[in-house]
């Protein structure tokens, strides 16, 4: 029952971050075009917030995704910005 509780409630969350029509969600993941690019973020983040583990992991999220963004890129033989 506690799934389905915080299920509903992250739902909810969701919901009331729609962007108005015509706007896009920023995304950090999109703009990681390579392993300097990649590298000078997480430097930038440990330079800010070495003691938010929340704000780290949260680049690291951002790293990772960009890396399966820029291996699919590689692998299809298209450009990463053209893919998101």
């Amino acid at each position: 029952m506690a799934t389905k509780a915080r299920t509903k409630s992250r739902a909810k969350v969701r919901a009331k971050q729609q962007l108005p029509a015509g706007y896009r969600r920023w995304d950090a993941a999109n703009y990681l075009e390579s392993e300097g690019d990649m590298a000078a973020y997480l430097e930038a983040a440990m330079e800010d917030a070495a003691d938010d583990p929340a704000y780290i992991t949260a680049v690291l999220n951002d790293i990772a995704r960009a890396r399966g963004i820029m291996k699919l890129a590689n692998d299809t033989g298209n450009d990463s910005r053209g893919l998101v």
